[in-house]
């Protein structure tokens, strides 16, 4: 029963049919684990994509990368923030977690947590769009 539910969690509408695809054909925990791991790792390395993209981006503002006024420049302002939400995810994936810490679910529960949260972190990168030029 417990099984299920984990796996109901882990089949979130944002999962990837890969993932889907794979979880469909387990018939262990190791094998859904195995699945919800590389569901993570897709979105992770994603993730990685979409933010490398906004910080090309970002540097080639010049009015992004001003420091004139003693206030970092917006690559640094993004590596702080994407820093602090990778903080927060851990913590909030723990939290969903909790209840099967220690427990052979734990490791699904905490990794399809940070691949949602992940896959909508990588939305939320690609849709920031730097303005071009610099507005006063």
């Amino acid at each position: 029963m417990l099984i299920f539910a984990a796996l109901l969690l882990s089949l979130t509408p944002e999962s990837d049919a890969v993932a889907v695809r794979c979880l469909d054909g387990s018939h262990s925990q190791a094998e859904m684990d195995r699945c919800v791991n590389e569901e993570w790792e897709r979105a992770d390395s994603a993730l990685n994509s979409a933010y490398q993209a906004l910080v090309a981006r970002i540097r080639a503002d010049e009015a992004f990368m001003l420091t004139t006024d003693g206030r970092p420049s917006g690559d640094i302002l993004l590596r702080d923030i994407q820093s602090a939400w990778i903080n927060q995810r851990e913590m909030l994936c723990q939290l969903q977690s909790y209840a099967v810490r220690g427990g052979s679910l734990e490791p699904l529960i905490f990794n399809s947590c940070r691949a949602q949260f992940t896959r909508e972190r990588t939305v939320w990168l690609e849709n920031i769009n730097p303005p071009a030029g610099h507005v006063d």
